[in-house]
């Protein structure tokens, strides 16, 4: 009885599988311009082709005319710099000036991007608390505050980073968290992260201020640079989906699968993104 049971089980099963024939569609692959510049650097633009899912190779298109423009008025031709495989300007990009590509490769496909280079805005102050929270996790949590004039007539986009000040080891990114309600309503994730990215569209003072944490250690002594940036429209659109695709990619069952995340670009014809930042830093010795 137990063998009759038991084949009645692999013929149910095998009755089950059925093959599917899959036809793989390919899609003619597009250029992609990758450019975030700032004033205390050249322009560098990388230009490369997308591939497709299964594919591990970077394409590197090397044969390219991009000109590059300031408030419309031509400036320069990019030079192709073979060490690094980018295009190069001569120029450094000066802030509150709108700046425009225009690459035409060599198969006469005419790519555009513009964006415009902010203001810095300076940290004017910052406090430390050692001891500020104990999270879901059971970590203790310290917990920085920055503050800064902004402006409040219009909105501007910023960035939090920060990494150990470790000699030969200069991006040893901290993994930083939030409970600040400004971060919170424009992050979707609460886990830690290695940037945070905000606006200040409801800010209604000077000095603003915003908050952000990280696990407490007592490793001593414990140097760190905060990074923080004033990022355009653009910058700030890219990283925001671009967090929100990399959370995706490492969702699962228990989490659910997530739909798909169209990734932002500002580039007319193509894909990535060209995008302006300025930069204050600040260290915090422990």
């Amino acid at each position: 009885m137990r063998v009759i049971i038991f084949l009645s089980l692999i013929l149910l099963f095998l009755s089950c599988t059925k093959q599917i024939e899959i036809t793989q569609k390919f899609h003619d692959p597009k250029y992609v311009v990758n450019c975030l510049f700032s004033n205390d650097n050249i322009f560098e633009i990388n230009l490369t082709k997308s591939i497709q899912i299964n594919d591990t190779n970077t394409y590197v298109v090397k044969n390219a005319e991009i000109e590059l423009f300031e408030n419309g008025v031509f400036v320069e031709n990019l030079f192709w710099n073979d060490s690094s495989k980018k295009y190069n300007s001569t120029i450094f990009p000066t802030s509150n000036k709108i700046y425009t590509i225009v690459v035409t490769t060599d198969d006469n496909i005419v790519l555009t991007a513009t964006d415009t280079l902010p203001s810095r805005v300076e940290i004017t102050e910052l406090s430390y608390n050692q001891f500020a929270y104990i999270n879901d996790e059971a970590d203790l949590m310290s917990e920085n505050t920055l503050y800064f004039n902004t402006n409040l007539q219009a909105i501007n986009f910023y960035q939090i980073m920060m990494f150990f000040d470790i000699e030969n080891f200069p991006f040893n990114w901290e993994n930083l968290k939030s409970r600040d309600s400004i971060i919170l309503k424009e992050q979707t994730f609460t886990y830690s992260t290695k940037y945070l990215i905000f606006s200040d569209k409801i800010f209604y003072q000077n000095p603003s201020s915003i908050s952000f944490s990280f696990k407490y250690s007592d490793f001593s002594p414990l140097n760190y640079i905060i990074q923080f940036k004033r990022i355009s429209y653009s910058y700030f659109m890219f990283k925001k989906m671009l967090r929100l695709h990399i959370d995706n990619q490492n969702s699962d069952i228990w989490d659910g699968v997530s739909d798909p995340v169209q990734m932002y670009s500002n580039i007319e014809n193509g894909y990535g993104i060209f995008a302006g930042y300025t930069i204050d830093t600040i260290h915090l010795n422990l």
